[in-house]
Parts: C-alpha cells; structure tokens; sequence
C-alpha cells in the first residue's frame, strides 16, 4: 500500500478567509501539503444563497486543479490539520457517506447521504471531476444541493472507480479526535476547542 500527500484547497469570501484560512494553511503545509484558499473578493455571505455559491464553486475549480496537481482534495476552510491527511493511492475518489441512522443533521426534513466538508480525487478519475464540475455547474445552487449531487454523481458513475469511503477517522468535528482534519462543523466553530487549536496556527 502506497500513501499520497494530495494537495489540499478550499474556497471562501473575504470574511472566512480573514477568520480561518491562515490557521487551515498553516496547519496544511506543516504536515507536508501544498494547500491554496481561494477566495472570491466580490461575493460576501449574507445568505444561504451566498453560501450555496461557494459550495458548488469548490467543486467547478476540480477538473483544472487536477492538470497540475495529481491528486487533489477538497477540505472545508473551517477546518485545521492534525496530522498529514494521506490517502491511499489505491483509490480513484473519496467521499464521506453520511450514517444515516445517526447523523440527525436535517435541511428542510430532508437528509442528505454525503458530507460535502471533505472530496478527494485523483488525475485517474479526471472524466468523474470533469462529469462532477459539469452536474454542479448545472444544478440549482440552493444550499444543501450540492451533496444531493455529489450523491447522485456516485450513483451513476461511481461504479466504474475506486472509491474511498472516508469515515471520522479521517475528518472530524468531536474533539478530542486523532482524525489528521479537526473541522468546526455548523455551530462547532464558536467551541472553544476549535478556536483554541485555530488560535495556535494563527500565532505560528
């Protein structure tokens, strides 16, 4: 079995970026990443609309990404780095597929089946990113959408890759945790937890 160090990226606007990209980049590269925040200066989040932007925009950026980067994966700005985030080279995509019988997270009485915080793919399953960018690019973007999407693209064409299914080993929002990504899920990023390890990256 044979480890890779994927690049790392996330997006935000103006305000997420001042709040939680230094702690996510520093945290990053410390363990050995390339890491990139992009950010979009001209749309502020005021709104779920504004924050549903963001989300599939992530998403569109992946195809590119991958012509210069072999492996890529997409992480919540929210979040920091505990440990180096390696992923085995066996596998094509990564997703996070919600449990469904524990997780109690909701958007209008409706469960999605995949946590959007944390996607990783390789330049071996480039037509996936490419099919994803373009469902994305397609869809209504409505908050929660997006994971409906990256559902159904798995549905459809999944299949025909390896796909790793990431669990809370790899990305989580309880703490204390051992998982390499500690991310501030919804209201997790006014825990003192949180701040208290974002707060250590942001005086390095």
């Amino acid at each position: 079995m044979a480890l890779v160090r994927p690049f790392i990226y996330s997006v935000c606007d103006r305000e997420y970026q001042a709040r939680y990209a230094k702690a996510f980049l520093r945290s990053a590269r410390h363990y050995g990443h390339e890491a990139k925040v992009f950010c979009r200066d001209d749309i502020t989040v005021t709104s779920k609309d504004d924050m549903a932007f963001f989300v599939f925009w992530r998403y569109e950026l992946l195809p590119e990404l991958l012509k210069t980067y072999p492996h890529v994966l997409l992480v919540d700005v929210d979040s920091v780095f505990q440990g180096p985030a390696l992923v085995d080279d066996r596998y094509d995509v990564g997703i996070f597929f919600r449990n469904m019988e524990k997780d109690a997270e909701k958007d209008a009485g409706n469960r999605t089946k995949t946590l959007g915080g944390v996607f990783y793919c390789s330049q071996k399953a480039m037509p996936y990113a490419d099919y994803l960018s373009m469902k994305m690019a397609a869809a209504e973007h409505v908050w929660y959408a997006d994971q409906r999407v990256l559902y159904e693209v798995f549905c459809e064409i999944g299949d025909q890759y390896r796909v790793k299914h990431f669990g809370n080993d790899f990305i989580d929002w309880h703490f204390p945790t051992d998982a390499p990504i500690y991310t501030a899920k919804g209201n997790r990023k006014s825990e003192l937890d949180f701040l208290k390890k974002k707060r250590e990256w942001d005086r390095r």
